[in-house]
């Protein structure tokens, strides 16, 4: 588990997250605590938000929903399409 410190005044411009080394993280548009008064136990959570993120992700593909023109949500099944494609082409 990575370490963040949050450090604020009270204010936006007063806040800053740190990593553990202390280096600050720049690039986070909202930070919203959540914690539990019924349950202290359950610990307290922070949620960072950013705006611009690099990914790479990795997602089961199997039946991506696609809305069409008349924008009615259908489900296609992403595989049987390309080995459809695949055919007809004669691949």
């Amino acid at each position: 588990m990575k370490k963040i410190r949050i450090i604020s005044d009270g204010t936006t411009c007063g806040t800053r997250i740190l990593n553990a080394d202390g280096v600050e993280i720049s690039g986070i548009s909202k930070i919203t605590i959540l914690a539990d008064a019924s349950n202290p136990d359950e610990g307290v959570t922070a949620i960072l938000e950013a705006q611009i993120v690099e990914l790479d992700i990795v997602a089961n593909v199997d039946a991506i929903p696609e809305i069409d023109v008349a924008g009615d949500l259908e489900i296609s099944n992403l595989e049987s399409e390309i080995s459809a494609d695949q055919a007809e082409q004669g691949d």
